[in-house]
């Protein structure tokens, strides 16, 4: 007998259990049924935050002293806050009749509303619990609730969820269960949920158009899990906001993945197809952020992506693929012949996978051989994420089976980056088939014969150590767990490691720790926190949350430093960085917290959060008391060098200082690291440090790495006049090509450098390779009167045809007679007097003639920063970016420590339209000059411009970015 939607919904506990009789079900059935349905929404449900005890307040009067002294009213209206959050509904709005005091504070604490508290007691009273449209439309919409948990009991069951419901605009997380969906077509057109970004679906039953328009009306969501709720369920997935999708034990019809951009999980546990398909569809469209899949099953999730349905054997192209999948998990029916033909084009359906999950499952009636053998694989033809991305394969549920064991063969024989196979075996299986010895030597045993690709991969393998056996493992709290890297891992992976206690337990601790900070108990929390580092020291999360707790406690120190640990272990989480932002802001380094929020900022600049906490440390810095002093000693050295170590390179080039390279280096400085000054071995040349230089060639610095717009190591080197970086240079491999017109050969002729040209030959540097203004290096030497330098570049340049003299003395002779620039006025003009010439002719807004001024004023004074900082300005009034970049790049190499020169690189950049270099360069000038209200405001275009620059790349709307990390 098969149950429909009017099964779950209006019909009383008998009729249920006569129409199961009727079926031939036994009616222990229905109490099964109902048991599992209370587990299932009782582990979906969060705890609450306040005792569930309905008589505290009995209690509490019991303890009190019979003086009648008011000690409590005496408490700062914070601690009562934090006393009347505690307490259950009841006791918290009987504080309200005691003064108009107690009234105001009942007032501004969150409402927590348990059912206990609102059931009738069984003595006294005779309160009944509110109508639930009356519980909607009073208490909860004028207290602003936020966390929402609308439970009702299985059976009978004939309620609709009140529509008053979606009036409640402030909530961010909705757990809604066992209630049937109004018609939400007579919703009000405004009811919407602008905040909520949890969002759990508990055996509801709701039509298709209800989802949608959940989906519709939450802009914000970002966690969405559907339990037990339909019977042929279709969602069809548009939102620009989600990143979580669950859906468990659910009949599916189709998961439509058409638009979701943020999404990054789509999971799905013990789905069904509905009994009028043949299979469940899988459509995925566009998800370009999908990184963790699971549980496919081949035999009955039907995978369409793009408008292609995925059959045995086909062939693939780059539109039937999803590239970002990096974590997949697949059950599989070994012992089922279309399941087993299905399992390689659904590895090839996501060549990027690095973790596999594959969950061995049992059929009861195989249908026939499934050849599984090494053969089939050899034919199915290469797999992508297979051969060169897969470092992890975890299977479980293993039995033995020659399918399943050619499978990891093939695997371990093909992967080349594979790291760990972890294999956990049936309980009881080796023992079964006779085998002795213990699960892992006999694991090795059976797995001899392969020829495995990677010499470091490690086989283990160990019994099943849940006792859930038969379905994949599943965590609800987990799979909706950002800080859990891996949602298919429950603790398979952290036993195959050996550690002495399991990662499950850290993770309890961890929850612990969780509701400590619920409850502002900061102190055990860092305990809990600390105990589960013990056990699990490579859980970034633990790291930052007890440095949340410090921070909480006041101690800054503790705080950066845990927050240090955290953005060690994942340099790419936005947490750690704000983390260690407001470690340093505790501790007033508002220099440093500067440093590590805008470097947070630049990995989502979407991020609202990050933001604003970037501006309040350029606030706090620019309002600061500290002197210069302070600040040119921050320069120096400051924490984030810790963890950057360009600060620390970067003074090794300067100064020469060889050793302290090579302990930098030996302490993993990177070698190539990127700031407004280019890479060290950009900072070596210019400086001319060419010891510093071999050490770091011999480290493999990259010697072709451009600092935009045309200098790479070999051109600084030239420009610094070193010729023994400019050796080192081209003995590494250096490009003498050059950058556009910008060649070595040209900067060598420029600069009169007549002992470089011969390396510079003998490296291939192509001396027929002309200037901006058509001049060949020959022509450059021969306009200066250096002889020896026709002499060098004369028999390997090619003839020039208007030259008809083709000698040393004929190629000066036709330069000299050719028509001067030096005829030009201003050649004959003094220093002072073209310096005020040029500021009068940038006055009256006359930039090439100030240009030209200040370019043969460089000419005359090249080592004045002044002038290129000038002549800057006139290429950015000219819309010239590149060349108003490079002039500010060679003003802030002559003086790293003068902030107009950031703010000209900046002003470039903006021009160039790359704003994150923009930021980056205005954000290095108001370091340096905190009071500048001019670069301060650059600064906050240059955010402005790379949030929609970030946005339009992502396809995201700004609304939709300004998204919190703390939780």
């Amino acid at each position: 007998m098969e149950l429909g939607k009017e099964a779950l919904v209006g019909v009383s506990m008998d009729h249920m259990r006569s129409s199961m009789q009727r079926g031939g079900l036994p009616p222990e059935m229905l109490e099964v049924g109902m048991e599992l349905m209370r587990v299932l929404v009782g582990d979906s449900i969060p705890d609450p935050p306040v005792s569930t005890l309905p008589r505290l307040a009995p209690a509490a009067a019991a303890r009190a002293p019979a003086d009648g002294v008011d000690r409590i009213s005496r408490l700062p209206d914070e601690l009562l806050r934090d006393v009347v959050s505690r307490l259950p509904a009841r006791d918290g709005a009987r504080t309200a009749a005691l003064s108009t005091r107690w009234r105001g504070v009942w007032h501004s604490v969150p409402l927590a509303l348990v059912e206990a508290h609102l059931a009738p007691h069984e003595t006294g009273g005779g309160g009944v619990v509110p109508p639930v449209p009356a519980l909607a439309r009073g208490p909860l919409r004028p207290k602003g609730v936020q966390d929402l948990v609308f439970v009702n009991r299985p059976w009978p069951l004939d309620l609709r969820l009140p529509a008053a419901l979606f009036a409640c605009s402030s909530l961010t997380r909705l757990h809604v269960g066992v209630w049937r969906f109004p018609d939400t077509r007579a919703v009000p057109r405004g009811a919407a949920f602008p905040h909520l970004r949890e969002m759990v679906l508990s055996c509801v039953v709701m039509e298709d158009r209800d989802l949608a328009f959940l989906l519709d009306r939450s802009p914000a969501l970002e966690k969405l899990a559907i339990i037990t709720c339909q019977d042929g369920a279709r969602v069809r997935l548009t939102s620009r906001s989600l990143r979580i999708l669950q859906v468990c034990l659910t009949v599916v019809n189709y998961v439509d993945v058409v638009d979701a951009p943020r999404l990054e999980r789509l999971m799905l546990w013990m789905t069904s197809k509905h009994r009028s398909c043949l299979s469940s569809m899988v459509k995925i469209r566009n998800a370009p952020k999908l990184r963790s899949l699971g549980f496919m099953e081949p035999g009955m999730h039907e995978l369409e992506i793009g408008s292609t349905i995925i059959q045995a054997g086909m062939k693939l192209s780059p539109s039937t693929v999803v590239p970002s999948v990096k974590i997949l998990a697949l059950e599989v029916k070994f012992t089922v012949r279309y399941e087993a033909r299905m399992l390689p084009s659904f590895l090839k359906c996501f060549p990027n996978v690095e973790t596999l999950h594959i969950h061995s499952a049992v059929e009861d009636e195989p249908t026939g051989k499934s050849k599984l053998n090494l053969k089939f694989w050899q034919d199915a033809g290469p797999i992508e994420c297979v051969q060169h991305h897969i470092k992890k394969v975890i299977m479980r549920e293993f039995r033995g089976t020659k399918s399943e064991l050619t499978f990891l063969k093939f695997v371990a024989e093909r992967a080349r980056k594979l790291e760990r196979m972890v294999v956990v075996v049936t309980n009881g299986c080796f023992c079964s088939s006779g085998c002795q010895g213990d699960t892992q030597a006999q694991m090795e045993t059976l797995m001899a014969s392969a020829k495995w690709a990677s010499e470091g991969s490690k086989l283990v393998a160990f019994e099943n150590p849940h006792s859930q056996v038969g379905t994949p493992a599943w965590s609800f709290q987990f799979a909706f767990n950002f800080d859990w890297s891996d949602p298919f891992d429950y603790g398979y992976d952290q036993a195959s490691l050996g550690e002495p206690v399991s990662k499950r337990k850290a993770t309890e601790l961890k929850s612990l720790g969780n509701k400590a900070v619920e409850k502002k108990d900061y102190l055990s929390a860092t305990g809990f926190y600390s105990q589960a580092v013990d056990l699990y020291p490579d859980d970034a999360t633990l790291f930052s949350n007890r440095s949340l707790c410090w921070h909480h406690m006041g101690d800054g120190h503790k705080a950066l430093l845990d927050a240090y640990e955290c953005r060690k272990l994942r340099p790419d989480w936005l947490k750690a960085y704000y983390r260690q932002g407001a470690a340093l802001m505790l501790l007033k380094d508002y220099e440093s917290a500067c440093e590590t929020l805008y470097d947070g900022f630049k990995l989502d600049p979407g991020n609202s959060e990050m933001e604003d906490a970037l501006r309040e440390a350029l606030a706090s810095l620019k309002a600061s008391a500290s002197t210069e002093a302070r600040i040119t000693e921050n320069r120096t050295y400051h924490l984030s060098n810790h963890f950057r170590c360009t600060g620390s390179i970067t003074d090794s080039m300067t100064a020469g200082e060889c050793e302290i390279a090579k302990i930098l280096l030996s302490r993993g400085a990177h070698v190539d690291s990127f700031s407004s000054h280019g890479t060290p071995l950009h900072l070596s040349a210019f400086c001319q440090q060419d010891g510093v230089m071999k050490i770091l060639l011999d480290h493999h610095a990259d010697f072709n790495k451009l600092l935009k717009p045309v200098f790479t190591p070999l051109i600084m080197a030239l420009n610094a006049g070193s010729l023994k970086c400019v050796v080192l240079l081209l003995k590494a491999g250096a490009d003498v090509k050059g950058v556009g017109t910008v060649t070595p050969l040209i900067t060598a002729a420029n600069n009169g450098q007549t002992d470089f040209y011969k390396c510079l030959l003998e490296a291939g540097a192509d001396p027929n390779v002309p200037d901006e203004f058509g001049h060949l290096p020959i022509e450059l030497a021969a306009y200066n009167n250096r002889r020896k330098d026709v002499e060098i570049l004369l028999p390997v340049t090619s003839r020039i045809p208007s030259v008809c003299d083709w000698s040393v003395d004929g190629v000066i002779s036709y330069v000299k007679s050719c028509p001067s620039v030096e005829d030009d006025p201003m050649y004959k003009m003094s220093p002072a007097d073209m310096k005020l010439a040029a500021s009068e002719a940038y006055r009256r807004q006359d930039y090439i003639t100030a240009m030209k001024l200040y370019t043969r004023l460089t000419d005359i004074c090249p080592h004045d920063a002044t002038l290129f900082s000038n002549r800057s300005l006139c290429w950015l009034k000219m819309g010239a970016g590149v060349n108003a970049l490079q002039d500010a790049q060679i003003c802030r190499l002559m003086h790293s420590d003068w902030s107009k020169a950031c703010y000209l690189e900046g002003a470039a950049q903006m021009l160039l339209k790359d704003f994150e270099k923009a930021c980056d360069a205005f954000f290095d000038g108001l370091k340096l000059d905190p009071a500048s209200d001019e670069i301060a405001e650059a600064l906050r275009k240059s955010f402005e411009s790379l949030k929609i620059s970030h946005a339009a790349k992502v396809g995201i709307g700004l609304p939709s970015s300004q998204k919190k990390i703390i939780r």
